[in-house]
């Protein structure tokens, strides 16, 4: 048996670690609490793949303290959760492993949007849905805290979705699901508003499917949005954009 998880299989009663949005760790369906250090401790492992060695991980998660108290701290993280949710994490003389049968949501997003990044050829009919479930829409949580090793993994993991949403919105775009090419621009513009690509795609789906209205008003948002904040104006291609009949023109816009 399987539970879904943000649009994936889990295996029923496996142990799923979720950083999108919010923190978690659950076993089966039922919820483990765990402190901000355990926290810390199992988001850095679940952003570094799985592996870490425990010296790194040590002066990570501890940067002012000296080696020796860093690493006693880092034993008095694990000892909690090992009482908290025994058998997350495997213990070697030097390295740190998650379990195998530990699920993380991020591995499947990051492997989502490296595939939307991959060209267009190499793509199986049903990848398109595969990519609907992937969290693309949410950052690392919060609720993490804070540090220079989580503020390096927010901006790359950021950039990556933003990235994949616009191509995201561009594919279903060229395949004519206007709707779903909308929401993947509008998904890509709340993670950066002053983004002009995302805004630009988000102009050309509303134009591919004959709201020139819809695309004039957004047009017009993000030219007052972008010389009200920043004192800037957008690229005269971006207001060129309505100039030209939808269609053909979207079409040639989004290769």
């Amino acid at each position: 048996m399987h539970a879904r998880t943000w649009g994936f299989l889990v295996p029923e009663g496996g142990v799923a670690i979720q950083v999108l949005g919010e923190f978690s760790l659950t076993v089966g369906r039922r919820s483990v609490p765990v402190g901000h250090t355990c926290r810390c401790l199992l988001a850095l492992m679940a952003l570094k793949d799985g592996q870490v060695s425990r010296a790194r991980i040590a002066g990570m998660l501890w940067p002012e303290a000296r080696s020796g108290r860093a690493s006693a701290n880092l034993r008095s993280a694990l000892w909690r959760l090992q009482q908290s949710c025994a058998g997350v994490v495997d213990v070697s003389l030097y390295d740190l492993h998650l379990a195998p049968h530990v699920w993380v949501d991020i591995r499947d997003t990051i492997g989502v949007a490296t595939k939307l990044l991959e060209p267009e050829s190499a793509w199986r009919p049903d990848d398109r849905a595969v990519a609907l479930c992937g969290d693309l829409y949410q950052d690392i949580a919060p609720d993490i805290g804070d540090g220079e090793w989580i503020d390096a993994e927010r901006e790359r993991y950021r950039q990556l979705r933003l990235h994949a949403l616009e191509a995201l919105s561009s594919r279903f775009l060229r395949a004519g699901w206007h709707g779903a090419a909308v929401d993947a621009a509008l998904g890509a513009i709340r993670a950066d508003p002053f983004r002009e690509s995302a805004h630009r795609l988000l102009v050309l789906a509303h134009l591919a499917e004959g709201n020139r209205l819809e695309a004039s008003r957004c047009q017009h948002a993000y030219h007052t949005l972008l010389t009200s904040e920043l004192g800037l104006a957008p690229s005269g291609e971006f207001m060129r954009l309505l100039q030209s009949d939808n269609g053909p023109f979207a079409q040639a816009q989004v290769r």
